[in-house]
C-alpha cells in the first residue's frame, strides 16, 4: 500500500465489494489498511460510516472549483465533514471570485446560511444520539 495521508480523498472497494469515495481518517501501516469516512457509495447504508479497507485504494485527483455553485457545494461538504480550515479556505476563494467579477461578496450570506445548516446538523446529530 502506498503512503497515504490522513485527510486524503480516496476511492476504494470495501471488503463486501462496495465502491466507496471518502477521506482517510486513520492509517494502520502494520496491517496495510486505511479507515475511510464514506461520503459516497453504491451501498447507501455505508454512507457516513467509517470502514476499514485494503482493496483498490486510490487517491482521488484534486479538482479546483471554478464556479460559485461548485464552491458552495464544497462548502456544504466541508461543513458536513466539520473541516473548519477547508471551510475558511473555500469561503475565501468564493469571496475572491466575487471580487474579480465585481459582484457583491457573497461570503457573508453563504457563511450565515452554512452556519445555520451546521447548527441544524448538530441538533439532528444530538437528537439521534438520544
Amino acid at each position: 500500500m502506498r503512503n497515504f495521508k490522513i485527510g486524503e480523498w480516496v476511492k476504494a472497494e470495501s471488503h463486501a465489494g462496495e465502491l466507496i469515495h471518502g477521506y482517510i481518517e486513520n492509517i494502520n501501516s502494520v496491517y496495510g489498511t486505511v479507515k475511510v469516512k464514506v461520503i459516497a457509495s453504491d451501498n447507501a447504508k455505508t454512507i457516513g460510516k467509517t470502514i476499514e479497507v485494503t482493496k483498490r485504494v486510490e487517491s482521488l485527483p484534486i479538482a479546483v472549483p471554478k464556479t460559485e455553485e461548485e464552491i458552495i457545494a464544497l462548502i456544504d461538504l466541508a461543513l458536513s465533514t466539520k473541516d473548519k480550515e477547508w471551510f475558511i479556505e473555500l469561503t475565501g476563494h468564493l469571496n475572491s471570485i466575487a471580487n474579480r467579477s465585481k459582484q457583491k461578496p457573497v461570503v457573508k450570506n453563504v457563511y450565515s446560511f452554512m452556519k445555520n445548516e451546521a447548527v441544524n446538523l448538530e441538533k439532528k446529530s444530538e437528537n439521534e444520539r438520544g
